[in-house]
């Protein structure tokens, strides 16, 4: 093989690695996008998930409240 044929498939091999390169860096991007839109949907689901831990523990502290409000007022009536 004569040193012009090793450049020429050198070349040829650059060529096929900045491809390569050009594609993995649009992947790049693109996987980029996809976990800060992942990010976003997490912390959504999860302010969603406090909201409603809120809420359980809003109606169970009324519920108790409610429950001893009437235990106590069957006490009253029937003692």
């Amino acid at each position: 093989m004569s040193d012009a044929d090793r450049i020429a498939e050198l070349e040829r091999d650059l060529t096929d690695v900045r491809i390569e390169n050009a594609g993995l860096k649009a992947s790049l991007e693109h996987l980029a996008t996809a976990v800060t839109g992942l990010t976003t949907v997490v912390q959504d689901l999860r302010d969603t998930m406090n909201r409603g831990k809120g809420a359980i523990g809003l109606f169970a502290a009324l519920s108790g409240a409610l429950g001893g409000l009437l235990a106590w007022a069957a006490g009253r009536i029937f003692h």
